[in-house]
């Protein structure tokens, strides 16, 4: 499967064969790209703690974004320019901003919980370390969709985007947890 060079914006699927317990079967959007490393969010592993616990007034689960500094908090959405230092990552998701802005924008909000996610950590890699991991087959690279990140249901956006990607993909999402058991 021929991959896209990494940039801010794209997606790292988890190859079936990833063992690291932190990364297996998961998607991380690629928020930050360059020579000193890279900052990832991992998309499809909510934490089951209500949002309400961690920002009072907010709808919605926490995600778990990885495995460095799980006590912070980062922020997905579509509000876009509409929160004051957000950056957009890739069409329809932008990154980060004002907390307050992001609380107007979902108390004024119809189905909130679809128009932002809040993630708790975040996934680092040093310089040249996820180009190694890429090389290694560790990780399959596309382009990020919004709609993966906000509407779907966690559980399958791994299998979902995959599939997207054609017969191999589908091919990979199909295999077990364990590949060496099929």
């Amino acid at each position: 499967m021929k991959m896209p060079p990494i940039t801010s914006g794209m997606f790292l699927v988890s190859s079936p064969t990833m063992l690291d317990p932190n990364f297996a079967r998961t998607v991380v959007l690629v928020c930050a790209h360059g020579p000193q490393g890279s900052l990832g969010i991992v998309i499809n592993r909510p934490t089951g703690i209500a949002a309400e616990q961690f920002i009072p007034g907010v709808p919605g689960v926490c995600y778990a974004g990885g495995p460095v500094a799980r006590d912070e908090a980062a922020f997905l959405h579509r509000f876009g320019s509409a929160v004051s230092g957000a950056v957009e990552v890739a069409p329809g998701i932008s990154f980060g901003g004002e907390l307050d802005d992001l609380r107007e924008l979902a108390a004024i909000t119809e189905d909130a919980a679809r128009q932002w996610r809040i993630y708790l950590g975040y996934a680092g890699w040093g310089e040249g370390q996820l180009d190694l991991e890429i090389s290694e087959g560790g990780w399959i690279v596309c382009p990020a969709r919004g709609h993966y990140v906000f509407d779907f249901d966690a559980g399958k956006i791994w299998s979902q985007v995959l599939s997207d990607l054609g017969v191999e993909g589908r091919f990979l999402a199909s295999l077990p947890m364990e590949p060496r058991l099929n």
